[in-house]
């Protein structure tokens, strides 16, 4: 396993398929890559909680389809910070910390300690 220093320094081709190993989401990947460099595995860990608070359910399949690169796992459990509903794929979290139902023009954004300096959980419309 490398050293956060040693991701900080790859190139970012090398870093996106480093962090495509680990989820193979391109909005997950993307935005992991682009809070480079971090300052230490906490804040490279706090920024892949918050990219993946931020993923749909077509990101979700991704990621989940990456699971089996590494073999069939015996059991896959999801948990989710906040669940909107409207399902686009039957993905169902196993484990929710809020149930937050909104209008299809509405969007959830989550805010963590970590990334944005508060924890929040905002909802938007689509004209905000």
């Amino acid at each position: 396993m490398a050293s956060v220093d040693e991701f900080n320094r790859l190139p970012e081709a090398a870093a996106r398929h480093a962090l495509g190993d680990c989820c193979s989401s391109g909005r997950w990947i993307d935005a992991v890559a682009a809070s480079r460099p971090y300052r230490d595995l906490q804040a490279l860990l706090g920024a892949s909680d918050a990219a993946v608070a931020a993923l749909t359910e077509p990101d979700l399949r991704a990621a989940l389809d990456a699971i089996v690169d590494w073999g069939r796992p015996k059991r896959v459990m999801l948990l989710v910070l906040v669940d909107r509903g409207h399902r686009e794929l039957p993905i169902r979290a196993d484990f929710v910390g809020k149930n937050v139902p909104t209008s299809l023009g509405e969007h959830v954004k989550v805010q963590l300690r970590e990334t944005d300096g508060v924890d929040a959980v905002l909802i938007e419309g689509d004209d905000e």
